[in-house]
């Protein structure tokens, strides 16, 4: 009962990360641009912007253009540690209790 247990929660975080990267990956062209304006699109552009630090040149320190507000809009601090996949398993873990209590699926 354990084991399956696991696997379901495995199963239901790997396909929700899949959907992030299929949203990523799934950026619908056009002749004229080549930008994703879907609501899925928009919310992952905000989540990866809010991680970055823009006052910090990337030919100087890529670290900390690429990740470096990630500790201010991240960490949450009721852990012990903290890190992506933490606050992915998170966001995957709100979505599946919100789906339940609506009566949905994931």
């Amino acid at each position: 009962l354990c084991i399956q247990s696991l696997f379901s929660v495995f199963s239901i975080f790997f396909y929700l990360t899949g959907q992030e990267i299929a949203t990523y990956l799934s950026v619908k062209f056009s002749d004229s641009h080549s930008e994703c304006t879907t609501q899925r699109c928009v919310r992952t552009a905000a989540r990866l912007l809010s991680k970055m630090n823009p006052s910090v040149d990337p030919c100087i320190d890529f670290y900390d253009y690429a990740c470096g507000q990630w500790i201010n809009n991240s960490v949450n601090l009721n852990y012990p540690s903290w890190n992506v996949l933490y606050e992915t398993n998170m966001r995957a873990h709100d979505k599946i209790v919100h789906a339940m209590l609506k009566g949905t699926s994931v």
